[in-house]
């Protein structure tokens, strides 16, 4: 079931430098410069289908690591401080008493039915292929959103998620790696979609404004 990495605007923070060395909120630098060392750290990153490997991540930690836990150390702040909507969408998924409509439900049946199904790998097709294939439409049926596939530097990811904010700025709010099955190509799909997403957001035809512009 957990085949398909999603990853959603925020949920990841990169670090600049080791948690030893990390820079200070209150040090000398602007925030244009802080986040032009995330971008310079983000872009000497390996390509994420090498770093997401067995061999590669641990390298790929050492300097500049990303914020995901691994190893605990490597973690950052809740992700709910930097907006509401986070909050938000954590109470409503705790509310038990929410009645959840019937066309989700039968959404989500058919999501499982079809992430749980075996895709064998053929001589012409790739079993990734085929699963990918198969969920692609059923997410973007039900999250009402057009996923295609953009370039980032040297990689890219299955699919991605933009938004158009009220400015005309066009921003990176998701994207999905997919594997046919957990280990299929020698990466994690979790991890990988962890650098992925960091390599989309230091593109150079990517800025990132302050304060943050609102989505329409």
């Amino acid at each position: 079931m957990g085949l398909t990495s999603v990853y959603l605007s925020s949920t990841l923070l990169l670090d600049a430098a080791p948690r030893s060395r990390r820079l200070s909120t209150i040090s000398p630098l602007s925030d244009k410069e802080i986040i032009q060392k995330h971008v310079e750290a983000a872009k000497a990153k390996e390509r994420p289908s090498t770093a997401a490997t067995v061999k590669g991540f641990p390298l790929a930690q050492a300097n500049s690591p990303i914020l995901n836990g691994r190893p605990f150390a490597t973690r950052s702040t809740p992700v709910h401080i930097y907006h509401d909507v986070f909050t938000t969408f954590t109470s409503i998924y705790n509310d038990r008493a929410r009645e959840i409509p019937l066309c989700t439900q039968e959404e989500i049946f058919e999501l499982c039915q079809a992430s749980s199904e075996l895709y064998q790998t053929g001589e012409k097709s790739r079993g990734e292929d085929k699963r990918f294939k198969t969920l692609l439409p059923i997410y973007t049926r039900m999250l009402d959103e057009s996923m295609p596939t953009v370039v980032a530097d040297d990689s890219q990811a299955d699919a991605v998620i933009t938004t158009r904010t009220s400015d005309g700025l066009l921003l990176l709010r998701g994207l999905f790696e997919a594997k046919n099955e957990i280990g299929a190509g020698g990466s994690d799909p979790n991890i990988q979609g962890c650098l992925s997403y960091i390599k989309y957001w230091s593109m150079d035809v990517v800025c990132l404004c302050l304060p943050l512009s609102t989505p329409d």
